[in-house]
């Protein structure tokens, strides 16, 4: 199925942006679309609660968004570079917000956004697990 970029991405619409989409640990922030720019490959989105920096660490960046297909709810995305940081950008209703302008590199893809894995067994089994981050320890009951 080919996806057009401008009947996923346009203005208002509601986005993720997902660092390290393909690793087993992506994360995301919540944002919004404010300009588009498709000629030039650009996309003008609110900089998230969490602010993006030119330090923030990441190895690859997508944006994605969720929408009703004829098959159910799929999630659009779009692999992007974060470009530019804009300072008081101008909104329609005269306010001035943080915006950050991405560019992005076609095609739009049918995407998930998973940081588990399934493992199917054919028996039941009891397993525990500990996750270890920045030396604190997660078990599983």
């Amino acid at each position: 199925m080919q996806l057009e970029i401008e009947t996923y991405f346009f203005p208002s619409t509601g986005i993720e942006l997902v660092f390290n989409l393909n690793s087993i640990s992506p994360y995301t922030r919540t944002s919004i679309i404010y300009d588009t720019d498709y000629k030039n490959r650009r996309i003008t989105i609110a900089q998230p609660q969490r602010p993006l920096t030119r330090n923030t660490e990441f190895d690859e960046l997508h944006i994605t968004t969720v929408f009703k297909g004829t098959k159910g709810t799929t999630r659009a995305g779009l692999k992007c570079n974060a470009d530019r940081f804009i300072k008081n950008f101008q909104l329609a209703g005269g306010n001035q917000v943080d915006a950050v302008e991405l560019t992005y590199t076609p095609p739009v893809f049918e995407t998930n956004i998973r940081s588990a894995y399934r493992l199917p067994l054919k028996k039941p089994y009891t397993i525990k697990g500990k996750i270890l981050r920045r030396s604190v320890e997660f078990f599983t009951k």
